[in-house]
């Protein structure tokens, strides 16, 4: 859209079916960073902590903190700014 046009709205239905599909893709992303920490955890503590790999490997798990804030700012906009729109108004 260039910067003359004027946006068209979205039916409240349309906006639904968007929301619907965030909800969503954001849950599949939720489950998959789940899944990598457990794993990550599992294999990194795993590992005698003197190795060369476990060295190399922990920051793969310990340097998460700024993604864990995000999931839970993310979740948190999910369920209470993206969730009220699958609702029929």
């Amino acid at each position: 859209m260039s910067e003359n046009e004027t946006p068209v709205a979205m039916t409240a239905e349309e906006q639904r079916a968007i929301a619907k599909k965030i909800i969503r893709t954001f849950e599949q992303f939720s489950q998959a960073y789940d899944t990598y920490v457990t794993e990550m955890d599992q294999l990194v503590c795993s590992m005698e902590r003197n190795v060369p790999l476990h060295k190399k490997a922990r920051f793969l798990i310990t340097g998460l903190d700024g993604v864990a804030m995000f999931m839970l700012y993310a979740k948190g906009v999910a369920s209470n700014q993206v969730a009220p729109f699958l609702r029929k108004s």
